[in-house]
């Protein structure tokens, strides 16, 4: 495996791996970044070529091209390993079955399976001319690993036991159901179905999505398989393992519905479509699409059911502070209808989508409602989306769009948005992205750690040439002996991190005795600012016990403290 690892990791350069996911930008010997892994507005995100790792000093996320694509993706080493090897041209070798982990176990009954379904078709001549019918090319059903499942009982689990997966780890990955008559015997949990395997990002088949095709006993149109440890539906996009790439290149992620609109989608050439199978869109969908783009498009079935699900998708999506757009279709169609159609009607309609506000806006002004019940809905329902924008530019745009339609002055609208209770989508936004956030490094910290970092780089002879300067003596003129032995001791174990860190900021300055200073002065105000206010707070408390001779004493270090305040911000 480590051959494996070693020999990707020289075929692939970090920039390129982390620049076809996020927006990176040159900065001295390194690129920068947004990081990926918190919200941020300035870039804090490094990635050093010379040592092929990143490091986020909001964050400290860090790691290299594996740990980045495990993280970014949500997938285990594996899988990362899987998407790495395929991008640099590795065919990797199986190790030995005996030695297989359980979670491997799983991901090898459920390719057993896949393999099982797609067999069945090609057996079922009925279900292929189906499928071609939708529109199904015979390149596209072998591409997606479209499959068919018999409407016998027991043929799935027959083959699993023929080729020794076991009884339990079946069950485990919802290939099978136990009996409920007690007898303890298993049976297919998909029958007279046709099959779409749901993959991992990496590609890995995780689940399956069985639309009815003959009758197994069941109304079900579909049914999915449960949550297994490989398979938690609020994570799981379908198509996003192709889809991924495509969605950073065009910008927006299309989604869609159902299981013919997306493979018809990338079919007709929309490869950055994804969908959501078995479940409602959720935030955490959404939280992987905005990791890769701000911006969205909605086409979903132009019917009510269809409004109903976009309306709940646009609602979460807005609340990420995400951009939204809708494509219109035909009312009852859906994207596979108009594909098959009409595939240049669906370019048409992805190309013209326009911004939810918008659409919102023209649904309330074409109502029967009176002007008065029309500029209430304004107020009530569409207001509170545009106070919730990030961008003013935005909030302008639209705050002069809904005025000229809506006959409500814009100074109107500005009081509105100044004073709506903002959606309960926006309060949770921070939350409903805390998944994917991680704490940030306090302000005096990063500086602690920028200043260290650079005093360490230059005690290990890494420093700027031909500048003499002593760093750890600037450091001890505001901190005392002890602190600053603390300070080693408390850094010792990521010497190399923090060096990675101020070399990311600071390698290519032209000035560095001047940032040095300035990293001092930014420390010591901070130390200060922090003794101001506690001994303000001990002030308070002097004062309400009548402690009138520890009142004048901290009344005296406060004024000491806001005068050395005063002069360091003169400086600055």
């Amino acid at each position: 495996m480590s051959s494996h690892v070693e020999l990707i990791k020289s075929k692939l350069d970090i920039v390129d791996v982390v620049g076809s996911y996020i927006e990176i930008e040159k900065s001295g010997a390194n690129f920068k970044a947004k990081c990926p892994f918190h919200n941020e507005k300035s870039p804090s995100f490094f990635i050093s070529p010379a040592r092929n790792s990143y490091y986020c000093f909001g964050c400290a996320a860090k790691g290299d091209i594996f740990t980045f694509v495990q993280e970014f993706e949500g997938l285990d080493f594996i899988g990362a390993l899987r998407v790495l090897a395929k991008r640099a041209g590795v065919e990797l070798t199986r190790e030995n079955p005996a030695v297989r982990s359980e979670r491997e176990r799983l991901y090898l009954a459920m390719e057993h399976a896949a393999l099982f379904y797609q067999r069945q078709l090609q057996n079922n001549p009925k279900a292929v001319e189906h499928l071609k019918k939708r529109g199904l090319t015979d390149e596209t059903i072998k591409e997606w690993r479209i499959g068919y499942s018999s409407v016998e009982w027991r043929t799935l689990a027959g083959y699993l036991a023929a080729r020794k997966v076991s009884v339990a780890d079946a069950e485990k990955v919802g290939l099978i159901k136990k009996s409920e008559k007690g007898s303890g015997d298993y049976y297919d949990r998909f029958r007279g179905r046709i099959m779409f395997p749901l993959f991992d990002s990496s590609g890995r088949v995780v689940a399956f999505s069985g639309r009815q095709f003959e009758s197994d006993g069941t109304e079900a149109k579909y049914i999915n398989s449960p949550e297994t440890p490989l398979f938690e539906k609020s994570k799981i996009l379908y198509g996003f393992d192709r889809a991924k790439l495509n969605i950073r290149k065009n910008d927006f992620a299309l989604l869609v519905e159902g299981q013919m609109d997306l493979v018809l989608s990338h079919q007709a050439g929309f490869s950055n479509a994804v969908a959501s199978s078995g479940t409602a869109l959720t935030s955490e969908h959404l939280e992987i699409l905005k990791r890769l783009s701000n911006k969205i498009v909605i086409a979903y079935d132009g019917d009510d059911a269809g409004g109903a699900a976009a309306t709940r998708g646009w609602q979460l999506a807005l609340g990420l502070g995400i951009e939204v757009k809708i494509a219109s279709l035909p009312s009852g169609k859906d994207p596979a209808d108009v594909i098959l159609d009409k595939p240049e009607l669906f370019a048409e309609a992805i190309k013209n989508a326009r911004h939810i506000i918008d659409v919102e806006l023209e649904k309330i002004v074409h109502s029967k409602l009176d002007d008065r019940q029309r500029k209430l809905k304004v107020e009530k329902e569409l207001m509170p989306y545009v106070a919730g924008l990030e961008s003013v530019a935005e909030k302008s745009h639209f705050i002069s769009q809904i005025s000229y339609a809506s006959g409500l002055k814009e100074d109107i609208l500005w009081d509105i948005v100044r004073k709506a209770p903002v959606n309960s989508l926006y309060q949770s936004r921070q939350a409903a992205g805390s998944s994917m956030a991680r704490p940030k490094i306090e302000r005096k910290d990063g500086i602690a750690r920028m200043l260290f970092g650079l005093m360490y780089r230059q005690e290990k002879a890494a420093g700027p040439s031909g500048i003499s300067l002593d760093i750890r003596q600037k450091v001890c003129t505001i901190l005392d002996a002890e602190t600053v032995a603390a300070f080693d001791r408390s850094f010792e174990p990521i010497q190399d991190d923090l060096i990675f860190e101020a070399e990311a900021s600071y390698a290519e300055s032209q000035d560095f005795a001047a940032h040095i200073d300035e990293l001092v002065r930014n420390f010591k105000e901070q130390l200060l600012r922090e003794d101001f206010a506690e001994t303000m707070r001990k002030l308070q408390i002097a004062e309400r016990a009548k402690d009138t001779a520890a009142t004048l004493e901290l009344l005296k270090r406060c004024q000491e403290l806001s005068l050395e305040l005063r002069n360091i911000t003169k400086r600055q």
